[in-house]
């Protein structure tokens, strides 16, 4: 049963939003080079599911100019 429960905690927590200078903070990224390179202009915040996606995003357009 805890499993369970820690489970869900976790999939509640990628709902929230977090605000984007929360992310810039914990990765140490500058708040505008995070907005400008994931697109998110006039984003203040974010779950950290779109979040993931748009760093995927982000990516996949890197490596497509790459190779």
């Amino acid at each position: 049963m805890e499993l369970t429960n820690n489970i869900s905690d976790e999939a509640s927590r990628t709902e929230e939003p977090i605000s984007l200078e929360q992310i810039a903070f914990l990765t140490d990224f500058p708040e505008d080079f995070i907005k400008k390179e994931l697109l998110l202009d006039g984003v203040t915040e974010i779950t950290m599911a779109e979040f993931r996606q748009k760093v995927l995003d982000y990516l996949e357009r890197s490596m497509d100019l790459v190779g």
